[in-house]
């Protein structure tokens, strides 16, 4: 077997061992809502579905691309970029959910606003440390794809995957409250959290003591490039989610999201 033929072997089980993960995960994903629908009240349903397409939402623009620009360079650079390469995304991801967190925190009425819901004013901090976590944590299965570790991928989206819906569920039966599932998700973010620490310890040694600035920027400048459209997508995600729950946005801001939507 020669190596184009062996690169198209490798490529083809990945894929396949991604796909079975992504499979499963939806599986564990698709018994979530079904709860949450039998046993909270309708108002609380869509103060739930507001806050997570907040933190969704959130956990995709924030980064810029910077967790995405990990199989451009794991894939090209030497061990000690490697672990600059790793350092640099860690440092963005944090950074960005905290500012995201602190803003929330001392703004929260930033949300309430925009969905017309004193209940989501109240939750805006918690909504915060929840985007915090979760920008960072994320970056777990991201880095696993990008190192070529497909099996051990689909290990970390199946687990991530099914501690969501094991945290969450209990929420669902023991407090059935929006608050609850938010403290369920920054527990499961933590836990993630915590995995992630390991993995990286474990693939890119002492990766913390590898800071570049030159490098930084540069790994910036490739990100933003690469993903300018992830804004405009996730913006039409929220019109088309905003429009469904709620009419009572501005008149200059439906004819603002409109115009967006209009575009891929």
């Amino acid at each position: 077997m020669n190596k184009a033929e062996a690169a198209t072997q490798s490529l083809k089980q990945q894929s396949a061992w991604l796909l079975g993960a992504k499979v499963i995960g939806f599986g564990f994903s698709f018994v979530l809502p079904l709860l949450i629908v039998r046993y909270l009240t309708q108002d609380e349903v869509g103060h739930y579905r507001e806050a997570f397409q907040v933190i969704m939402n959130a956990i995709v623009i924030l980064p810029l691309g910077f967790s995405m620009s990990s199989f451009y360079f794991l894939a090209r650079e030497t061990a000690d970029r490697r672990g600059a390469a790793i350092l640099n995304i860690l440092l963005f991801n944090f950074v960005v959910g905290g500012i995201a967190c602190v803003t929330l925190f001392l703004y929260p009425q930033l949300i309430g606003n925009i969905f017309k819901s004193a209940e989501l004013t109240q939750l805006g901090p918690l909504i915060g440390v929840v985007i915090w976590i979760w920008v960072f944590s994320t970056f777990l299965e991201t880095v696993a794809i990008a190192n070529q570790e497909a099996k051990v991928a689909t290990v970390f989206i199946v687990l991530a995957q099914f501690s969501k819906t094991l945290l969450m569920g209990s929420a669902v039966f023991l407090f059935a409250t929006v608050e609850s599932f938010i403290y369920a998700a920054m527990i499961q973010g933590l836990i993630q959290s915590c995995i992630l620490f390991w993995y990286l310890k474990s693939r890119f040694p002492r990766f913390w003591t590898k800071f570049e600035l030159g490098f930084f920027k540069d790994q910036m400048v490739y990100a933003i490039r690469s993903e300018s459209r992830a804004f405009c997508g996730c913006f039409k995600t929220t019109y088309i989610t905003i429009s469904s729950d709620t009419n009572s946005l501005p008149q200059s801001m439906r004819s603002t999201l409109t115009v967006v939507s209009k575009y891929p």
